[in-house]
């Protein structure tokens, strides 16, 4: 009995096959990046804990907790985006309790800052969880993460020095240009 044309064995020229894989590879790509599909999408991490563990780190300073609030935050937006309210929700949580609150951040601004910097954070992750809830435009997310980025930062400066530094060199440069 004679097989079907697509049951018979055949052999491929492996020059072909590598070059169909190219091909796809390369479609592939460029359809992911036609429709803001992230192609390798950075790992996320629950906590603050999970991510010095997979990153390695051991000594850290408010400005490294700070980063690792963006990349969850920003993974939130990204959530967003792609329609999945419920993700970015939980992930805003995640950044917020498991980020902000288990590194200590949130106490070393209570005790060191004034309360309006706490107030403002609570108020900046407030106002992130309003945009999902009231279904509001994945910019007005992004824009209310950059705010609350920023506000973090501010704080993250001054427990970690790095704001004094900077008035003090302003200061040097306004002296020497007054001389």
């Amino acid at each position: 009995m004679k097989k079907a044309w697509f049951l018979r064995e055949t052999r491929v020229n492996p020059c072909f096959s590598r070059q169909f894989f190219l091909l796809f590879l390369i479609t592939a790509v460029g359809l992911c990046s036609l429709l803001d599909v992230p192609v390798l999408a950075s790992a996320y991490y629950d906590t603050w804990s999970e991510y010095k563990e997979a990153n390695g780190v051991s000594d850290f300073t408010w400005n490294d907790v700070v980063d690792a609030m963006d990349e969850a935050l920003s993974a939130a937006v990204d959530s967003y985006k792609s329609g999945d309210a419920e993700t970015a929700k939980k992930q805003i949580s995640d950044a917020k309790n498991g980020y902000w609150g288990a590194s200590g951040l949130k106490i070393e601004m209570q005790k060191h800052l004034p309360s309006a910097s706490k107030k403002t954070t609570e108020s900046d992750f407030l106002s992130c969880n309003s945009i999902i809830k009231n279904e509001g435009s994945a910019d007005e997310l992004s824009t209310a993460k950059d705010v609350l980025i920023a506000d973090l930062r501010l704080s993250a400066n001054k427990l970690d020095g790095v704001e004094e530094e900077t008035e003090i060199a302003e200061e040097t440069d306004t002296a020497a240009t007054a001389l």
